[in-house]
C-alpha cells in the first residue's frame, strides 16, 4: 500500500463495530480479527473497495500520479489466497514506487483485509530499497482490516500490524463528506483518518461508494474503471454514447435506455451524465464505456455524475447489467 504515513495501519476503534467476524481490541484500535474457516476469498466487492481483476483507479495531483490496479494474480500469504493489487506511483513523470499489495475479502461480511506488501522504491529508474515490505505471518506481522463491509462512524482499527515496519491505523471520521475531483463532485464519501505509532503524522483519505479511494493527500481521482485484467497496470479508455446505456457484456449493441432505471445529473456546467441506480437504490455515478476498451461501466474525467453511488450486490458484475438513462448525453 502506498505509504503516505510511512506505513498504513488502520484500526477500527469502535464498539462491536463492523459485522466482521470477531475482533479483539488493543487500546483504542481493533488489532486482531478472528475468521471462520474458508471465510476469506481473493475476489469480491466491498461498497468502498472493489477487489475484482482489472479494476483500476487513477489519482493525480501536485505533479504525482498513483495508478492502483487489481491484477489477475493471487498470492498465498499466511495460509490465505490473497489478491494482488499493484500501486505504481510517479512524481514528475519519474517512477518512485511500485508496491504489490495483498488483500482478501470476507464472504460473510465483505470486510477487506490487508495481508502485506512487497515494495520496490525507485530512484533514477533503479530500485534502491524495499522499505515498507511486510507479510502477515512473518516476523510478527499480522493482517489488518483495510475496509469494513459496514463502516461505522468512529470505528477504529489497524490496517496492518508489522512491528517497527508498518503500523498504520484508521478511524472513520465521516460518512457524508463531499469531495471535488477532476472526475467530478462526489458526495456521501467516507472520510478516514490515518495515523501510526511509528511517527507523529495524520493523513486523510476519502472513499466513494461503488468507486473506492478518490482522494489521498493532494492526489484526486481522475479515472476509475475496468482495464484488461493483465499482470501489469494499464490506462482505461472511455467514450460516451448519445441515447444509449452501457454496452452489455459480450455484445456489440448498446443497451437502450430506460427512464425507470436511472436519472440524469450534472457533473459539470456543460457535461451531463447518467446517474445509474444500483440494486441498493443508491445513485452510482458512471460514464459510458468504450466497447473497444471495456464492456464495464466506468467513470471518466468530468463525465461523472454527482454522487458516490453503490452498484449492485457484492460480488456481482453490476457494470455489465446496469442500465443508464443517457438521453441527452453529448
Amino acid at each position: 500500500m502506498r505509504k503516505v504515513l510511512g506505513l498504513t495501519l488502520i484500526v477500527a476503534a469502535g464498539i462491536g463495530i463492523l459485522t466482521l467476524a470477531a475482533c479483539v481490541r488493543s487500546g483504542e484500535w481493533t488489532s486482531t480479527f478472528l475468521m471462520g474457516p474458508d471465510e476469506l476469498v481473493s475476489v469480491g466487492r466491498n461498497p468502498y473497495f472493489i477487489l475484482e481483476p482489472g479494476y483500476q483507479l487513477v489519482l493525480e495531483g501536485a505533479g504525482a500520479q498513483l495508478i492502483i490496479t487489481v491484477l489477475n494474480e493471487t498470492k498465498k500469504v499466511d495460509g490465505v489466497e490473497t489478491r494482488v493489487v499493484e500501486e505504481r506511483e510517479t512524481k514528475n513523470g519519474q517512477l518512485t514506487e511500485v508496491a504489490r499489495n495483498y488483500f482478501a475479502i470476507s464472504k460473510r461480511t465483505n470486510d477487506v483485509f490487508y495481508f502485506g506488501e512487497d515494495v520496490d522504491m525507485y530512484k533514477d529508474g533503479k530500485v534502491v530499497n524495499h522499505d515498507g515490505t511486510w507479510l502477515s505471518g512473518m516476523d510478527g506481522g499480522k493482517f489488518g482490516l483495510m475496509m469494513p463491509g459496514r463502516p461505522l462512524l468512529k470505528a477504529s482499527y489497524y490496517q496492518e500490524v508489522a512491528p517497527k515496519v508498518a503500523m498504520d491505523r484508521a478511524t472513520i471520521v465521516s460518512t457524508s463528506d463531499t469531495v471535488e475531483t477532476p472526475a467530478g463532485e462526489l458526495t456521501n464519501c467516507l472520510k478516514v483518518e490515518e495515523t501510526t505509532p511509528l511517527q507523529r503524522l495524520t493523513e486523510y483519505k476519502y472513499y466513494a461508494l461503488g468507486i473506492g479511494m478518490v482522494s489521498d493527500g493532494t492526489m484526486k481521482l481522475v479515472k476509475a474503471g475496468k482495464v484488461p485484467a493483465a499482470k501489469t497496470g494499464g490506462v482505461p479508455r472511455f467514450r460516451r454514447y448519445r441515447g444509449y446505456g452501457v454496452m452489455r457484456h459480450g455484445t456489440s449493441v448498446p443497451t437502450p435506455v430506460t427512464e425507470a432505471a436511472s436519472r440524469i445529473s450534472l457533473a459539470s456546467s456543460s457535461r451531463p451524465t447518467a446517474t445509474v441506480l444500483g440494486s441498493t437504490g443508491i445513485a452510482a455515478p458512471l460514464a459510458i464505456a468504450d466497447p473497444g476498451a471495456s464492456t464495464e461501466l466506468a467513470s471518466s474525467g468530468p463525465d461523472v455524475a454527482r454522487g458516490c453511488g453503490a452498484t449492485t450486490a457484492p460480488g456481482s458484475r453490476a457494470a455489465t447489467h446496469c442500465r443508464s438513462n443517457a438521453a441527452g448525453l453529448t
